[in-house]
């Protein structure tokens, strides 16, 4: 970059900064013309944003992203990733092994958003194989950073999918993330101290993924079973309600 490029990139990125984005687009658009890679996330951040720059264009986002990307800007990556896997525009194209990639990019650099979205990649096989032990290593590496998310996905690995479950460590997940004001987790812990008072080791029930999903797709019943149960004050019909909706709010934002 050129004196005059140099100069354009920090006129426009502080424009940028102060939320005078009519000001900073063209600055930022010459200096991502002339390669430099935060201008292109900031160019890619405009055209996705209407309410900044007035002009949303998912193509032209995605141009100045993967630009960013192949760099190595680390939220170019994530947000380049999180396009492929929820799918944006008309179109709503996705593609579970292009957001894979990047995020794993991302997620390597310490990105804790990344991270969270990865591991979420590795607990349900999308884009890769299924292992829970790396879904829980890059959940840990976002939860350390402050992410609730994850720390409310490693309490619901330990309570739920993990062979044999630990309720204790998922009530520790479920109260850090609730002492951060996580809403699912302050929920999903209250439940959970709830069920670990009334009910003896040996009496403990669960309901694996498999189950759930066999419910959801096969027996409503059950479901309305646990219902009328859980509203007559039945704690264990309760929990499995609750446990039953934490499976059905996850599949729908990973699907």
């Amino acid at each position: 970059m050129n004196e005059q490029e140099i100069n354009s990139l920090r006129l426009g990125i502080e424009a940028y900064d102060r939320g005078d984005y009519t000001v900073a687009f063209p600055l930022l658009l010459k200096a991502a013309e002339a390669g430099d890679r935060e201008a292109q996330f900031r160019c890619g951040d405009l055209y996705q944003d209407e309410e900044k720059s007035g002009q949303f264009d998912v193509e032209k986002a995605m141009y100045w992203y993967e630009k960013a990307a192949k760099q190595g800007h680390a939220e170019a990556q994530c947000r380049y990733g999180l396009a492929y896997d929820i799918g944006w525009g008309e179109d709503g194209i996705t593609d579970e092994e292009e957001a894979f990639y990047w995020y794993g990019k991302a997620a390597g650099q310490g990105h804790a958003e990344a991270q969270y979205y990865y591991g979420n990649m590795y607990e349900n096989g999308n884009g890769t194989e299924e292992d829970l032990e790396k879904a829980l290593y890059w959940y840990e590496k976002a939860a350390k950073q402050g992410n609730t998310d994850a720390m409310s996905q490693i309490a619901f690995i330990y309570e739920v999918e993990m062979e044999p479950v630990d309720l204790n460590k998922a009530l520790y997940w479920y109260e850090t993330a609730a002492a951060k004001g996580n809403e699912e987790a302050i929920a999903a812990c209250k439940i959970l101290r709830d069920r670990m008072d009334i009910l003896e080791p040996e009496d403990e029930v669960t309901i694996g993924l498999w189950e759930a999903s066999r419910i959801r797709q096969q027996d409503q019943e059950v479901i309305s079973k646990w219902e009328n149960e859980a509203g007559q004050g039945d704690p264990e019909a309760a929990y499995l309600c609750a446990l039953f909706y934490l499976y059905e709010k996850k599949t729908k934002n990973t699907s």
